[in-house]
């Protein structure tokens, strides 16, 4: 199994991902606006490049 490198916000992020999953991705925009004060777009760059590392499935 290949080791994924997470920098410190991706790893909180899919941290908070599996504490409330399943989350779909209309609930994980409100979640990471009160944790993280994310706007949605930012929401989803952060989740495509963890499902492009392979970390997470949208």
């Amino acid at each position: 199994m290949q080791e994924i490198e997470l920098g410190s916000i991706q790893e909180r992020f899919a941290d908070l991902v599996w504490a409330n999953e399943p989350i779909g991705s209309g609930d994980l925009v409100k979640l990471c606006a009160e944790e993280f004060g994310w706007k949605k777009p930012t929401t989803y760059t952060v989740l495509r490049k963890l499902c492009e590392k392979g970390l997470l499935k949208n």
